[in-house]
């Protein structure tokens, strides 16, 4: 239970990281932790008139690695919710630039955050 715990805490605070990334390089967080029935958005922001799902990867070492774990059904479910989430907050997602990004998060040796923009 312990490790699950300390897992869960290492997730929000690779999530709060990637926000403050997101923020002091131009974004704007519109949503976090987006969540329905089918899943959830870590992080929803827009730049320039981007909406962009930001899928976040923490881990303990390598900031290359969480990236691989971003399977191809694991972009289509992101595709999907980013629909959804357009539909719930009443945005035509044919009128609007879309975009998903990966964040990888990793703490060991230090700080390291890597974004992976246009993943799909």
């Amino acid at each position: 239970m312990t490790h699950d715990v300390s897992k869960y805490a290492l997730g929000r605070i690779a999530e709060d990281k990637a926000c403050d990334y997101l923020s002091v390089n131009g974004y704007i967080v519109l949503d976090r932790n987006w969540y329905c029935r089918f899943g959830e958005l870590d992080i929803i922001a827009r730049k320039n008139g981007v909406i962009v799902a930001v899928e976040v990867k923490g881990g303990k070492r390598n900031a290359d690695y969480p990236i691989c774990n971003i399977t191809v059904k694991k972009l289509s479910k992101l595709t999907f919710l980013l629909k959804a989430w357009l539909h719930e907050n009443k945005l035509n997602e044919f009128c609007i630039d879309l975009r998903i990004d990966a964040i990888s998060v990793t703490f060991i040796p230090e700080l390291q955050i890597r974004h992976f923009v246009g993943i799909l």
